[in-house]
């Protein structure tokens, strides 16, 4: 406990987003090789048509709902990495996603094992954050976790001002009380616990009119924008997209 603790300095200037889309997603109808004659053999009703294709290059495509990603990708804010994915041939959608969490057969998750190995930074109560209901395996090994379904959800239950100072007075180290090696981290909770109420005070304002759909994916991307927007120590934050097994409809 001591060494993950120990002094350093947080380091929040760039935050992982990692957005899971647990419902699969088809690589070939999102990114389609609309300039490859092997796809439209192979995908003679299935494939998106060329004619409804959003162009990237001479090669590749976008499908056409993704339409709002082709200036991001032509600007170089967006890079497609194709052909990379789990070569098991399970056909259990869960199987698959636990694949896809862990990065292989090794403990851990992909996420919590670059959390352990990253320098110079000091992990702290929200250094890892998962929007949602569960703990994500991604993150599984992690120094720390906070799974939270909003930041207004992750508050003491009464006036937050007395009960962090009682909470506070517990974990003292002076005092001994619920102190000595928990109370390092019991102080850096209680400290986000306070700069996680002065969040919620202050709305989100974004940047360049950014729209944040009204739903629970938009949401939490927005929740995610406050965090860090609140300099917190957030080094990587998940978000997930559907849970059932969903494709992206064909265009019309």
């Amino acid at each position: 406990m001591t060494s993950l603790w120990s002094s350093g300095v947080r380091d929040d200037r760039r935050t992982l987003v990692v957005v899971f889309l647990r419902g699969g997603a088809d690589g070939l109808a999102l990114v389609p090789p609309i300039g490859d004659d092997a796809y439209h053999l192979a995908r003679p009703t299935l494939g998106v048509r060329a004619r409804d294709a959003i162009r990237l290059d001479d090669r590749f495509s976008l499908h056409p709902r993704l339409a709002p990603l082709a200036p991001l990708f032509h600007d170089g804010t967006l890079g497609v990495v194709h052909a990379v994915g789990s070569d098991d041939t399970t056909r259990s959608h869960f199987e698959a996603q636990d694949l896809m969490e862990h990065g292989g057969d090794g403990g851990g998750g992909w996420l919590g094992r670059f959390l352990r190995e990253r320098n110079g930074a000091q992990p702290g109560a929200l250094s890892a954050v998962a929007l949602g209901e569960e703990f994500p395996e991604s993150l599984r090994g992690a120094p720390s976790v906070t799974v939270m379904r909003s930041l207004d959800d992750f508050a003491v239950d009464h006036d937050d001002e007395p009960m962090l100072r009682a909470l506070e007075s517990l974990y003292d180290a002076d005092t001994m009380a619920l102190g000595g090696r928990l109370a390092p981290a019991a102080r850096d909770t209680l400290a986000a616990l306070r700069r996680l109420t002065q969040l919620r005070a202050s709305p989100l304002r974004p940047r360049a009119g950014a729209d944040y759909p009204a739903d629970d994916f938009g949401r939490d991307l927005a929740e995610v924008a406050r965090l860090i927007k609140g300099r917190v120590g957030v080094a990587v934050a998940t978000v997930d997209l559907g849970g059932g097994t969903r494709t992206l409809p064909r265009a019309p």
